[in-house]
């Protein structure tokens, strides 16, 4: 009767086996896919036609480990993402592009990077239609900082971390160059 219990043992983890590799891999295909699609966004919002983009903004200066999240007008964009700006650089490695699909639909996306290894992250909200003046809700380590930003000023627009966990804007009317 042992024998039995332990081929049947056996049975039920192969099972539970092909199973959860089955899930793992849709989950895989998921993502990739889903990734894909946002870099596409990207890549076509930022292309040398930038008709789809409404506005992009860059995480720049001073943040050492910090918990940033970042809301756009009423729309919550981003949570609790951990930003390092590259002291050379200026950058953070962590954008967020807001376009236009043909259909109308409005998308916050941003992509970055966690750590040297190019460990890659995606995220696309959609949110309600923003119109010239967009106001900026940016929260660093619990303190908040509200900025109101005139895109007919530049839809490029720097967010650099100043004193206090508070920020300060910079726009341009073309994309910021990194090294």
């Amino acid at each position: 009767m042992e024998a039995y219990n332990q081929k049947d043992n056996s049975m039920i983890f192969n099972k539970y086996l092909e199973y959860s590799l089955s899930v793992l891999i849709m989950l895989c295909l998921w993502s990739c896919n889903s990734s894909k699609r946002i870099s596409t966004l990207i890549d076509t919002a930022t292309d040398k036609d930038t008709s789809q983009l409404l506005f992009r903004c860059d995480f720049q200066k001073d943040f050492k480990e910090d918990t940033v999240s970042l809301n756009i007008d009423d729309n919550i964009v981003s949570r609790n993402i951990i930003l390092t700006s590259v002291d050379l650089s200026d950058f953070t490695s962590f954008a967020l592009y807001v376009v236009r699909k043909a259909n109308g639909n409005v998308f916050a996306i941003y992509n970055g990077k966690r750590n040297d290894n190019g460990m890659d992250f995606y995220g696309k909200t959609r949110i309600k239609a923003v119109g010239s003046r967009v106001k900026l809700i940016c929260e660093i380590n619990g303190h908040q900082s509200i900025k109101v930003v005139d895109i007919n000023n530049g839809k490029f627009v720097g967010i650099s971390k100043i004193e206090k966990d508070s920020i300060v804007i910079r726009q341009r009317k073309t994309s910021f160059q990194y090294d």
